[in-house]
């Protein structure tokens, strides 16, 4: 196995995760014996690969590259401290076809919870909107997302948690994973991200 380099990230790529991400929000985690099949599959698996500095591993198949929203599992960390999300779904998309579609058992507790997952996958969506997919797919993946976050969130309360939880992170002016410095075509994107945060309320109470 060897260091993660695929970074051959698309719209189309996004869209089967987000399909996926999907299905875990409403149906739950898989069983803990899918898990560890799942999980076995991948240590056997060519395209398995590590990321040194924490030893995270990713699919080298896929294309979702090494983003932590994407991460199969942690080498050397008890599972319930783990929370990577992948193995976890229902449908992992896996490009090798080694996990098939499984049910979800309703149980978020292996990914530390729906709240945790949401905020994750809105941080992530953030740091793609600055810069990690092109430009012209940039506000495609953003209202995908916040499709995905206004069909899965199961009321007000769980918005209003959604939202402080949001808040508390980015007023800790820390730029998201994956910024980079760019052109001023990234601004429209930002801003129509800034404009679905602040929809998402209005949505959920409609």
């Amino acid at each position: 196995m060897s260091e993660q380099t695929n970074t051959n990230f698309s719209i189309e790529k996004a869209t089967e995760f987000l399909q996926s991400f999907v299905g875990l929000m409403k149906e739950g985690c898989v069983s803990k014996e899918v898990y560890d099949n799942r999980r076995a599959a991948c240590e056997r698996c060519e395209f398995n690969q590590k990321r040194s500095s924490d030893n995270a591993h990713f699919c080298g198949s896929c294309g979702c590259g090494a983003r932590d929203i994407a991460r199969l599992y942690v080498e050397g960390i008890p599972i319930e401290e783990d929370h990577s999300v992948r193995l976890w779904m229902p449908n992992t998309n896996c490009p090798k076809d080694f996990h098939p579609i499984e049910k979800g058992t309703g149980d978020f507790k292996p990914v530390g919870g729906r709240l945790k997952q949401l905020k994750n996958l809105t941080m992530a969506t953030l740091g793609e909107a600055v810069g990690s997919i092109g430009v012209d797919d940039q506000l495609e993946y953003i209202n995908k997302t916040a499709e995905i976050v206004e069909s899965v969130v199961v009321d007000d309360a769980e918005m209003e948690e959604l939202e402080a939880s949001l808040e508390e992170v980015l007023l800790k002016d820390k730029p998201p994973e994956g910024y980079n410095e760019q052109e001023g075509a990234n601004n429209e994107a930002n801003n129509e991200l800034s404009n679905k945060d602040s929809g998402f309320r209005g949505d959920a109470n409609s």
